[in-house]
Protein backbone atom coordinates (compact mmCIF):
# COMPACT_ATOMS: atom_id res chain seq x y z
CA UNK A 1 0.00 0.00 0.00
CA UNK A 2 1.33 3.38 -0.50
CA UNK A 3 0.30 6.38 1.17
CA UNK A 4 0.55 9.05 -1.10
CA UNK A 5 -1.37 11.84 1.08
CA UNK A 6 1.66 11.66 3.83
CA UNK A 7 4.39 14.77 2.96
CA UNK A 8 6.74 11.59 3.18
CA UNK A 9 5.51 9.22 0.58
CA UNK A 10 5.77 5.68 2.50
CA UNK A 11 5.37 2.10 1.22
CA UNK A 12 3.65 -0.09 4.50
CA UNK A 13 4.37 -3.56 4.52
CA UNK A 14 4.10 -6.65 6.81
CA UNK A 15 6.70 -9.13 6.59
CA UNK A 16 6.31 -12.00 9.08
CA UNK A 17 3.99 -10.30 11.04
CA UNK A 18 6.54 -7.02 11.36
CA UNK A 19 5.71 -4.16 9.93
CA UNK A 20 8.46 -2.28 7.75
CA UNK A 21 7.70 1.48 6.57
CA UNK A 22 9.74 2.20 3.21
CA UNK A 23 10.24 6.22 2.96
CA UNK A 24 10.48 7.63 -0.81
CA UNK A 25 13.23 9.97 -2.00
CA UNK A 26 14.14 10.78 1.75
CA UNK A 27 17.41 10.98 3.11
CA UNK A 28 16.13 11.55 6.71
CA UNK A 29 16.73 7.88 7.04
CA UNK A 30 20.18 7.22 5.77
CA UNK A 31 21.24 10.17 8.26
CA UNK A 32 19.87 9.26 11.24
CA UNK A 33 21.81 5.99 10.73
CA UNK A 34 24.97 7.15 10.23
CA UNK A 35 24.44 10.02 13.07
CA UNK A 36 23.69 6.79 15.44
CA UNK A 37 26.28 4.84 13.68
CA UNK A 38 28.94 7.67 14.78
CA UNK A 39 27.26 7.81 18.42
CA UNK A 40 27.76 4.04 18.58
CA UNK A 41 31.82 4.13 17.53
CA UNK A 42 32.18 6.52 20.88
CA UNK A 43 29.82 4.62 23.36
CA UNK A 44 29.44 0.54 22.40
CA UNK A 45 26.40 0.44 24.54
CA UNK A 46 24.12 2.37 22.29
CA UNK A 47 22.72 0.36 20.17
CA UNK A 48 22.02 -2.54 23.05
CA UNK A 49 20.37 0.75 25.21
CA UNK A 50 17.99 1.44 22.55
CA UNK A 51 16.91 -2.46 21.62
CA UNK A 52 16.65 -3.00 25.70
CA UNK A 53 14.23 0.32 25.79
CA UNK A 54 12.42 -0.56 22.35
CA UNK A 55 11.77 -4.02 23.35
CA UNK A 56 10.39 -3.02 26.78
CA UNK A 57 8.73 0.31 25.13
CA UNK A 58 6.88 -2.33 22.06
CA UNK A 59 5.97 -5.64 24.20
CA UNK A 60 5.66 -4.26 27.62
CA UNK A 61 4.27 -1.02 27.69
CA UNK A 62 2.67 -0.81 23.79
CA UNK A 63 3.75 3.00 23.41
CA UNK A 64 6.36 2.70 20.54
CA UNK A 65 5.26 2.54 16.71
CA UNK A 66 3.99 5.29 14.77
CA UNK A 67 1.35 3.06 13.23
CA UNK A 68 -0.31 3.24 16.17
CA UNK A 69 0.06 6.92 17.05
CA UNK A 70 2.41 5.55 19.69
CA UNK A 71 6.02 7.39 19.97
CA UNK A 72 7.99 7.05 16.69
CA UNK A 73 11.94 5.45 16.95
CA UNK A 74 12.84 8.42 16.09
CA UNK A 75 12.12 10.15 19.48
CA UNK A 76 13.60 7.18 21.44
CA UNK A 77 16.49 8.06 19.71
CA UNK A 78 16.90 11.24 20.72
CA UNK A 79 16.24 10.70 24.35
CA UNK A 80 18.41 7.71 24.70
CA UNK A 81 21.34 10.08 23.14
CA UNK A 82 19.98 12.43 25.56
CA UNK A 83 20.68 10.71 28.33
CA UNK A 84 24.24 8.70 26.86
CA UNK A 85 25.14 12.42 26.44
CA UNK A 86 24.23 14.51 29.48
CA UNK A 87 24.64 11.91 32.14
CA UNK A 88 27.45 9.42 33.30
CA UNK A 89 26.18 5.79 32.78
CA UNK A 90 27.76 2.78 31.22
CA UNK A 91 25.90 0.04 30.66
CA UNK A 92 22.02 -0.70 28.97
CA UNK A 93 20.33 -1.14 32.31
CA UNK A 94 22.13 1.83 33.58
CA UNK A 95 20.38 3.98 30.59
CA UNK A 96 17.14 1.55 31.06
CA UNK A 97 17.08 3.09 35.07
CA UNK A 98 17.69 6.66 34.25
CA UNK A 99 14.90 6.27 31.44
CA UNK A 100 12.72 5.36 33.87
CA UNK A 101 13.85 7.36 36.91
CA UNK A 102 14.68 10.99 34.60
CA UNK A 103 11.34 10.72 32.04
CA UNK A 104 9.17 9.35 34.92
CA UNK A 105 9.07 12.81 36.39
CA UNK A 106 10.05 15.14 33.58
CA UNK A 107 7.42 17.99 33.42
CA UNK A 108 6.21 17.48 29.31
CA UNK A 109 4.26 20.27 29.92
CA UNK A 110 7.03 22.98 30.15
CA UNK A 111 10.27 21.21 28.63
CA UNK A 112 11.20 19.49 25.69
CA UNK A 113 14.31 17.58 24.91
CA UNK A 114 17.08 18.07 22.78
CA UNK A 115 20.41 15.67 22.27
CA UNK A 116 22.26 18.44 24.56
CA UNK A 117 19.40 18.54 27.36
CA UNK A 118 15.83 20.34 28.22
CA UNK A 119 14.35 22.95 26.78
CA UNK A 120 11.89 24.87 28.48
CA UNK A 121 8.73 25.47 25.79
CA UNK A 122 7.67 28.60 27.24
CA UNK A 123 7.71 31.42 25.04
CA UNK A 124 10.24 29.20 22.74
CA UNK A 125 10.26 31.21 19.78
CA UNK A 126 10.42 34.50 20.87
CA UNK A 127 13.64 33.10 22.96
CA UNK A 128 14.89 31.30 20.17
CA UNK A 129 14.67 34.24 17.72
CA UNK A 130 15.86 37.30 20.54
CA UNK A 131 18.14 35.41 22.69
CA UNK A 132 20.09 32.66 20.70
CA UNK A 133 19.35 34.08 16.97
CA UNK A 134 17.35 30.72 16.08
CA UNK A 135 20.77 28.43 17.46
CA UNK A 136 18.95 25.73 18.84
CA UNK A 137 21.94 24.22 20.17
CA UNK A 138 23.23 27.31 21.89
CA UNK A 139 19.79 27.65 23.65
CA UNK A 140 19.61 23.75 24.83
CA UNK A 141 23.04 23.86 26.03
CA UNK A 142 22.26 27.25 28.18
CA UNK A 143 18.77 25.97 29.21
CA UNK A 144 20.93 22.84 30.46
CA UNK A 145 22.52 24.48 32.80
CA UNK A 146 19.39 24.93 34.97
CA UNK A 147 18.98 20.77 35.44
CA UNK A 148 18.90 19.97 39.06
CA UNK A 149 19.82 15.97 38.44
CA UNK A 150 23.93 15.09 38.38
CA UNK A 151 25.14 15.44 34.99
CA UNK A 152 28.53 15.06 32.84
CA UNK A 153 30.38 18.11 33.85
CA UNK A 154 30.80 18.22 29.75
CA UNK A 155 29.01 16.58 26.96
CA UNK A 156 29.89 13.40 25.10
CA UNK A 157 28.65 14.97 22.24
CA UNK A 158 29.59 18.41 21.27
CA UNK A 159 27.64 20.64 19.04
CA UNK A 160 30.82 21.11 17.02
CA UNK A 161 30.59 17.65 16.48
CA UNK A 162 26.92 17.31 15.24
CA UNK A 163 27.45 20.56 13.00
CA UNK A 164 30.82 18.21 11.25
CA UNK A 165 28.08 15.34 10.63
CA UNK A 166 25.32 17.71 9.11
CA UNK A 167 27.79 18.59 6.60
CA UNK A 168 28.46 15.43 5.89
CA UNK A 169 25.00 14.57 5.70
CA UNK A 170 24.55 17.54 3.25
CA UNK A 171 26.54 15.72 0.83
CA UNK A 172 24.29 12.48 1.00
CA UNK A 173 21.47 14.50 0.70
CA UNK A 174 23.16 16.35 -3.00
CA UNK A 175 24.09 12.74 -4.39
CA UNK A 176 20.63 11.67 -3.75
CA UNK A 177 18.55 14.37 -5.18
CA UNK A 178 20.63 13.98 -8.32
CA UNK A 179 18.58 13.25 -11.15
CA UNK A 180 21.57 11.53 -13.05
CA UNK A 181 23.86 9.61 -11.13
CA UNK A 182 24.90 7.39 -13.61
CA UNK A 183 25.34 10.04 -16.02
CA UNK A 184 22.87 8.39 -18.98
Amino acid sequence: MLVDLADVEIIKLTIADTMVDISIRQTGGLSTILFMNQIAKKVSFLKDSILLLKAWMTYEASLLGSHAANMATYALYVLVVFLINNFEVETPMEVLRLFFDYFGSFDWESQMITIFGAVKTLNFYDRLKSEFNFDLNAMALADRKDMKQKQRTSLLFAPEELNTLLASFQVIKCLTASPNLTGD
